[in-house]
C-alpha cells in the first residue's frame, strides 16, 4: 500500500512537472519601441536680394528728390519646418532731423500685405501688415515696398536730410489658431488670409 502511495505521488508530480514544463514549450514573441515628439520650428530671415540684412542698416536711396516714388523688395524666407503665418511692421518712420515733417513720406506695401491697426494683445494699438498666404518652409513672403517722398511739401529745409524706417517681420505657425490666439488679430483680417488646412 506504500508503495502505490508512493507510486501515486511520483505520478502526479510527473504529470505536474510535463503540464508545468509543457506551458514553457510554447512559442512567444515580443517587441518593443519608444516614441519621441520633436517640435517643429518657426524661424524666419529677411533678405534684400540675396544678402542676409537681419540687424543691418542700410541706406537705400543716396540721392533723394522731392517727387521719387520707389520700389524696394525684401524677402522673408520661413527657414523652418512649419508652415507660417507671416506680419511685417514698420516703425520709426521719421526724419532724423526730429524738427522736419514727416508727412511728406508715404510707405506703403504691394497688394499681398493687408493693413491692420489693431490693439497688440498688450493693450497697445499697432499697425501691421499681414502677408495674405501661407509661407511653406524654404520659400519666402515676398515684401515690395512703394516710398515716395511728396514734391509739394518738401522744400529746401529737407536737402541732406535722412529718412529712417524700421522693418520688423514676425512669423507664427499656421496650426492651431496660434495666429488668433497670440496675435490677436481681428476677424475681418484674418478671413482675408490663406485659410490653413492640414497637409494630407
Amino acid at each position: 500500500m506504500k508503495k502505490k502511495l508512493v507510486a501515486s505521488i511520483a505520478a502526479v508530480t510527473l504529470s505536474l512537472g510535463l503540464v508545468l514544463g509543457g506551458t514553457l514549450a510554447w512559442f512567444t514573441g515580443e517587441a518593443k519601441t519608444d516614441a519621441t515628439f520633436k517640435a517643429g520650428t518657426v524661424k524666419i530671415g529677411i533678405l534684400k536680394g540675396e544678402e542676409d540684412v537681419n540687424n543691418k542698416t542700410l541706406e537705400l536711396i543716396k540721392n533723394w528728390n522731392p517727387g521719387d516714388s520707389n520700389d524696394f523688395d525684401y524677402l522673408v524666407p520661413n527657414l523652418g519646418t512649419k508652415r507660417a503665418y507671416v506680419r511685417v511692421e514698420l516703425s520709426g518712420m521719421q526724419w532724423l532731423d526730429t524738427q522736419l515733417a514727416n508727412s511728406n513720406v508715404t510707405i506703403t506695401p504691394d497688394a499681398n500685405w493687408i493693413k491692420s491697426t489693431h490693439d497688440d494683445g498688450n493693450g497697445v494699438s499697432r499697425t501691421f501688415y499681414y502677408y495674405k498666404n501661407i509661407v511653406n518652409p524654404e520659400t519666402a513672403a515676398n515684401l515690395k515696398l512703394n516710398v515716395r517722398l511728396d514734391g509739394a511739401s518738401t522744400g529746401n529745409e529737407y536737402q541732406g536730410k535722412t529718412f529712417t524706417v524700421k522693418v520688423k517681420a514676425d512669423a507664427i505657425q499656421a496650426s492651431n489658431g496660434a495666429i488668433k490666439s497670440a496675435w490677436n488679430i481681428p476677424d475681418p483680417v484674418l478671413n482675408q488670409l490663406e485659410a490653413f488646412t492640414p497637409a494630407p
